[in-house]
């Protein structure tokens, strides 16, 4: 054991990245205590699907290395074993230690295996090149997303600022599927801790019951099987809120999501199921409006998901440019140009293609049987009225 090692790492303060972050003093405790390390293991969390500090294997590769050999010879390990996910297969060929692909199976870990994921190690690495910790994180806005790395201890908004976004209103998510809702005011915490690293920016149009549900698929689909509350919790509750979102939803329903989202967290052996629930979790608190709107009343309060809404071109705003009619796939546009637009909804696939190409604005998502344009064939400039949007 090289205590020199081990004691420039501990007074820079490092934590242990991930899901179960604490400090290095409290996971190396046991070993320092007299416990040989028979293996160090080299895993992103199960939980992480986004692995924004990927980089580490492609052009940092040396500072990684670096890590891993530093902990080793620090702790005298027997050896080293790399487990990565499978959509980074081949990137730790190169490495010359043994790697497997897929999920670490926490149940064949021994009390010998210290256990770090690969942005620990870079940074031990860094503390021992007398470089200061550093932090990678993906931000992701519409169909843009970068990877930006910022010192440790920066901010939710400077990583979004470092990305070359911004966000005047919205909803900021943190984490992902399985990180937070964050109001303007938190964007001025340091983003280290809060799940994996991954920033969602929603300008508009934000629902959280569909966001949930699209998370608890994800975890379902990702689950290996082995914990019965991860696998079959996780797609119990994909199943009461794909109800939720398409209008099927009980009032029972509610409590259920209760239930089953903190058996699922308590009961989980690994990441994966523990923070699959931690969105729904909170927003079945914080957002318990927005719940209550999809199951009890049967729409969504956000104008999000497409059950309960429908697109429509406002009467009042139409110029009859045919441009919407000429980019739909789906044939759902009635009357030619010259003539106010109708999209037939029973034709119509829910697209958005028709909105994102209308100059005029004219159409966007109503209430499902709002009515917000002429019934029948009418010439642009011969509809009015006074209705206010949904």
């Amino acid at each position: 054991m090289k205590p020199e090692l081990i004691q420039k790492a501990l007074d820079a303060g490092l934590y242990e990245y991930g899901h179960h972050a604490r400090p290095l003093a409290q996971k190396w405790e046991p070993f320092l205590e007299g416990r040989p390390v028979k293996r160090l293991v080299v895993a992103y969390d199960n939980a992480d699907y986004t692995f924004a500090s990927q980089p580490l294997f492609t052009e940092e590769k040396a500072l990684l290395l670096s890590g891993i050999r530093a902990v080793q010879e620090a702790f005298d390990a027997e050896g080293v074993e790399i487990f990565l996910p499978e959509k980074m297969q081949g990137l730790a060929d190169g490495f010359g230690y043994p790697v497997r692909y897929g999920k670490v199976d926490v149940r064949e870990l021994g009390e010998g295996d210290l256990l770090h994921h690969p942005e620990t190690l870079a940074n031990i690495a860094r503390v021992q090149a007398g470089q200061g910790p550093m932090l990678y994180a993906q931000v992701a806005q519409g169909g843009t997303e970068k990877t930006v790395c910022l010192p440790l201890e920066s901010t939710v908004g400077g990583f979004i600022q470092a990305a070359g976004m911004a966000i005047e209103e919205g909803t900021v998510v943190a984490g992902g599927w399985f990180g937070r809702m964050l109001t303007p005011a938190q964007l001025s915490q340091p983003l280290y801790g809060l799940a994996n690293c991954r920033i969602e920016l929603f300008p508009q149009g934000f629902c959280p019951v569909s966001f949930a549900q699209e998370g608890s698929a994800h975890a379902a689909a990702e689950s290996c099987g082995h914990c019965t509350f991860c696998r079959e919790g996780n797609y119990q509750i994909s199943r009461f809120l794909k109800n939720a979102v398409t209008g099927h939803g009980t009032e029972e329903d509610i409590p259920w999501l209760h239930t089953l989202s903190e058996a699922v967290g308590e009961e989980s052996v690994c990441s994966l199921g523990q923070e699959s629930v931690r969105f729904l979790r909170e927003a079945l608190v914080s957002e318990s409006k927005s719940f209550d709107a999809h199951i009890r009343g049967k729409r969504c309060d956000k104008d999000v998901c497409q059950a309960f809404t429908d697109y429509a071109v406002d009467g009042s705003l139409c110029v009859g440019c045919d441009k919407c009619r000429s980019v739909c796939e789906a044939g759902a546009i009635e009357d030619g140009p010259g003539f106010i637009h109708r999209i037939d909804v029973f034709e119509c696939v829910k697209c958005g293609k028709c909105a994102a190409a209308c100059p005029e604005k004219a159409i966007y998502r109503v209430r499902v049987g709002r009515l917000i344009g002429p019934t029948k064939a009418t010439k642009v400039g011969r509809f009015r009225t006074s209705r206010k949007r949904y």
